[in-house]
């Protein structure tokens, strides 16, 4: 796992050395600091990783980066830690 505070490159992405998925780079971002935790199994894993760090859970959104050249959508909003039925926000997507 990896909490990044630069940008990257979808060739970089392709490189995470966890690589749990095919065409994916599970990631959390941490919208007020600007920063986002990626290369992990599960999203859950991400959140705890950047709650530990000093991140709110509010601030706290997972996705998915699609490594995928065929794929439109870069990133994906669908992680099942977005998931807040006490915020209004009771989809994952």
């Amino acid at each position: 796992m990896i909490i990044l505070q630069h940008k990257i490159t979808k060739t970089e992405l392709s490189h995470c050395p966890g690589a749990y998925f095919f065409n994916i780079v599970k990631g959390v971002v941490d919208v007020d600091r600007n920063i986002l935790a990626i290369d992990a199994e599960m999203h859950a894993d991400l959140e705890s990783l950047l709650l530990e760090n000093g991140s709110e859970q509010s601030s706290l959104w997972g996705i998915n980066l699609s490594i995928d050249p065929e794929c439109e959508e870069f990133v994906i909003f669908d992680s099942l830690i977005n998931i807040r039925p006490w915020d209004g926000n009771t989809l994952s997507s």
